[in-house]
């Protein structure tokens, strides 16, 4: 008889530990996937470094440029400045030059007049002599000076000629100067406009200088940093490998991990401890299916059935009949939801943001639950026991919910104690009617007595946990292939007294529950099913 139950253990545990040797496999992949990320962001910041350092020497050079064009500006404008003042002296020059010239032709002009004055009153006096030979001699001095002021007549007429030629040459040249000067004071005015607007280009290319030479000094120490955290993530990596090793070695050797292996002791102690003696209740597990349409919602999903399934293997290893549509469903999906929900004694709601979300939709598979399930809520507002998986106690839950004793399973490391302890939070002990009253007091006492004991053995593991942790982690260590100590493979032979594992493997789910993908669904769940969630 003993043979034949090691056999029947030995074929319930060997799927198992398939699970956990493909689930460690799973994991290994997922350490060597996150190193090569770690070196793709390693070479990656490493090319931004050297964009972020040519962008600095560029802008560098576009500002030397920029200086220079400006010096090569100024000093134009120095020159074409001297050059507009050489020719106002000159035009004030010439301007001089033109009004002498005119008082000289004025004067000259003056003089003319005044001697075509007294060549009249000669010519008068020489017709007056002419009529009287004894001023003959007299005559002819006046004809002399006629002869004389008709020569100084000739003369000055040339001068007036050339006054007045030159008068009109610096006249011209004066129209000249003046035009040279208004373009001069145009050209002048608009090399002041170009000078601003590269004073302003120069403060712009000065004021990208400085944000490059900001967003290059951020750049650097966002790479120091992240090479600091790409070392640190390449240190942890590493360790986990080495852990791993060791978990794998482990796994191996016991197949569950120690704190699940007394935990299922503890399940199969209460299931012989209530035998007949309490009828085991119906249970239905109502939740939301997160959104499958992305890659982080397809895995936030079977994260979440993991869960649920492991809920659901441990309320039946209880006797408790539990209804679980990844498992449970089959023909009509309506129909098959009503039956279930009118046969049930308690409802396990496991809140989510999308389970609030989705039964506002009276459309959804969720929405039709909530209805039928908030009817039996208005006769005993207790069959609803409230899981929290996800998100805040005020948004995961639809608004009715916020009475009930809420559960709180956002920590999965809390799980074992949520499940198993004496409590009101205890779920075992509020589905099975435990010390809801003062009845029975041998079944109140025993299952006190196995919670202290499970309580104890923890509290073993967790002292080993820390023992091997310190090994683990000593200058001395080294993690080599099938690498264990004495210390941990004589332990794990005793169950009482634990071993030591990772933390992070503490009330984790055991590994045969992770491991859960979308083709082990299929053969449970209609497509309509899958869809209609």
């Amino acid at each position: 008889m003993k043979g034949k139950v090691g056999v029947t253990f030995l074929s319930e545990i060997e799927p198992a530990n398939a699970k956990l040797r493909q689930m460690l496999e799973i994991v290994q992949a997922q350490l060597v996937s996150e190193r090569s990320k770690h070196e793709h962001n390693e070479s990656e910041l490493t090319a931004k470094l050297a964009q972020a350092t040519h962008d600095l020497v560029l802008s560098k050079a576009q500002q030397l440029a920029a200086q220079e064009l400006i010096e090569n500006s100024q000093h134009a404008l120095n020159e074409q400045r001297i050059l507009n003042e050489t020719r106002n002296h000159e035009i004030k020059a010439t301007e001089a030059s033109i009004q002498t010239l005119e008082q000289r032709l004025i004067l000259s002009e003056a003089h003319a007049q005044q001697k075509i004055i007294e060549l009249s009153q000669l010519q008068q006096r020489i017709n007056t002599l002419q009529q009287n030979p004894a001023f003959a001699k007299e005559l002819a001095e006046l004809q002399l000076q006629a002869q004389q002021l008709l020569a100084d007549k000739k003369n000055l007429e040339e001068v007036n000629q050339q006054l007045s030629t030159q008068c009109t040459a610096l006249k011209a040249r004066l129209e000249v100067l003046e035009t040279e000067r208004i373009s001069f004071a145009q050209h002048q005015q608009s090399d002041g406009l170009d000078m601003t607007q590269l004073k302003q280009q120069l403060e712009t290319a000065q004021i990208l200088l400085n944000a490059k030479e900001s967003e290059w000094k951020n750049k650097v120490t966002r790479a120091e940093a992240a090479g600091e955290a790409l070392k640190k993530a390449k240190a942890d990596v590493e360790h986990k490998a080495e852990l791993l090793e060791i978990h794998l070695n482990l796994f191996k050797k016991h197949g569950l991990p120690p704190k699940e292996r007394i935990f299922q002791n503890f399940l199969a102690d209460i299931k012989r401890l209530i035998g007949s003696s309490l009828d085991a209740p119906i249970c239905y597990i109502s939740y939301a299916w997160e959104d499958d349409k992305t890659d982080a919602g397809k895995a936030a999903n079977l994260a979440l059935q993991a869960f649920l399934l492991r809920l659901e293997r441990d309320l039946k290893t209880l006797g408790i009949t539990v209804f679980l549509d990844v498992t449970s469903m089959n023909g009509n999906i309506t129909d098959c939801m009503s039956t279930n929900i009118a046969r049930s004694n308690y409802f396990l709601l496991i809140g989510t943001e999308r389970l609030q979300l989705r039964v506002q939709d009276s459309n959804t598979n969720v929405g039709k639950e909530w209805i039928a399930i908030a009817q039996r809520m208005q006769h005993n507002p207790g069959v609803v026991i409230p899981l929290l998986y996800k998100g805040e106690f005020d948004t995961a839950f639809p608004p009715a919910i916020t009475k009930n004793l809420i559960r709180d399973f956002r920590q999965q490391d809390d799980y074992h104690a949520l499940m198993a302890q004496m409590q009101p939070m205890g779920l075992i002990r509020s589905l099975l009617g435990i010390c809801l009253n003062g009845l029975n007091q041998h079944l109140q006492e025993s299952y006190l007595a196995f919670w202290e004991k499970l309580e104890a053995k923890f509290s073993n593991i967790e002292l080993e946990l820390k023992n091997e942790t310190l090994l683990i982690t000593s200058p001395n260590y080294s993690a080599t292939p099938g690498h264990s100590n004495a210390s941990s493979s004589s332990s794990f032979n005793n169950p009482p007294s634990g071993t030591g594992m990772h933390g992070q493997w503490q009330g984790r789910a055991p590994a045969i529950n992770t491991s859960l993908n979308p083709n082990t669904l299929s053969h449970t769940t209609s497509p309509a099913m899958l869809a209609k969630r």
